[in-house]
């Protein structure tokens, strides 16, 4: 599979254009992005790739540091005989030490790819000067020889990301990312699984991601309802994360909008829960006949995920203004009413100042049908 990088470096590049260009000073002696810097580079002449066989104690090595938010951080290494070993730190579902095994073939076959010049002979550190980007490091140990490269902001050639997410996938680091994916439900990793690999993740899931590749391209390439590991479809990703437009094309293409993911979630759902929400997709799924009320394996509503924005009143404003019932419990009995005051809770006690926001939701769910 072709996995997606996430160019970090380049988002903020078109971003800081475009405050230059608000600011007028775009194209003077200002520079448009930073410079990379590089360290601890060899001469020309004096990298050495290692030769020989492998042994146990070769391996390869990936590890994620933090950033400013919820990236994932853990480190992941592949040794020659199969063996896997993960340390989760933050923001993983499996956090401290876990391991597994793949074939010792298809460890090896990983490893040779490290077994070039064009990685022997990187800098030991590339970095720009940007803040609250995450750092990654990449180790190798074959022959006798070590090798590690850091790598800030997206900074270092791409094709050490290209290798990165090879180990990603080979080792199968979603699953202990995010858990079992067929109980994964949505939320931010919506995100996260178009540039980090999950197993049956398709172009046409993360069409942004995909460069020159337009949606009517990746459309006649692929197919419109197929379903990644966790049952999410390219609709459920567009109602997550995707323009209207890009809805509306999967949509006209036949995409199934009453399908739902392994965790029994919806589409509307996706579309409640994502950070790019908007009542037309809404009201699409409803001319569709979908049920505003659907649950999902735990007994949630739609309303229940939107009552946990409650700073974001409009969601829930729609769903009970289009027959969504407050009244309606989840498998533990909570309706909700109970997850509103669950998530103001966390809120309030980290001095949100968001009572107003939360009252204004208090009161829907008073008014709304139960």
């Amino acid at each position: 599979m072709d996995y997606l990088v996430l160019d970090f470096a380049a988002i903020f590049r078109m971003t800081l254009v475009r405050v230059l260009c608000l600011l007028g000073i775009a194209g003077s002696a200002y520079p448009i992005w930073p410079e990379i810097t590089r360290t601890g580079c060899l001469a020309n002449g004096q990298a050495r790739v290692p030769g020989g066989l492998f042994t146990s104690s070769d391996f390869v090595e990936l590890r994620r540091e933090p950033c400013y938010g919820p990236c994932p951080v853990y480190a992941v290494r592949i040794n020659a005989d199969g063996t896997v070993t993960w340390m989760g730190t933050a923001s993983v579902r499996t956090a401290g030490k876990a391991s597994g095994s793949i074939a010792a073939d298809k460890a090896k076959a990983l490893m040779e790819q490290f077994r070039t010049l064009a990685f022997w002979s990187l800098c030991d550190h590339y970095s720009q000067l940007i803040t609250d980007l995450p750092t990654y490091k990449t180790t190798v140990h074959m022959g006798g020889l070590l090798k590690e490269v850091s790598d800030y902001a997206d900074s270092a050639p791409g094709f050490l990301r290209k290798l990165g997410l090879q180990i990603d996938a080979l080792a199968d680091t979603h699953h202990w990312r995010h858990g079992d994916p067929r109980t994964e439900v949505f939320g931010l990793n919506m995100s996260e699984e178009c540039y980090l690999p999950k197993p049956g993740v398709t172009p046409l899931m993360c069409p942004t991601y995909r460069g020159a590749a337009t949606l009517p391209e990746l459309l006649r390439a692929g197919n419109v309802n197929a379903a990644d590991s966790s049952g999410w479809t390219p609709l459920m990703y567009a109602a997550y994360n995707g323009k209207d437009e890009v809805f509306d094309q999967l949509l006209d293409a036949g995409a199934d909008p009453k399908v739902v993911s392994g965790a029994r979630q919806t589409v509307m759902m996706a579309a409640i829960s994502g950070h790019n929400w908007t009542a037309r997709k809404m009201e699409l799924l409803i001319e569709e006949g979908c049920d505003v009320n659907a649950t999902d394996s735990a007994g949630r509503t739609a309303l229940m995920f939107a009552v946990q924005q409650f700073w974001l009143s409009d969601k829930v404003a729609w769903l009970i203004a289009n027959g969504a019932r407050a009244g309606i419990k989840d498998v533990s009995g909570k309706p909700a009413l109970g997850y509103l005051k669950d998530a103001y809770g966390k809120m309030h006690g980290e001095a949100s100042g968001q009572a107003a926001d939360y009252q204004n939701i208090f009161n829907l769910l008073q008014r709304a049908r139960q």
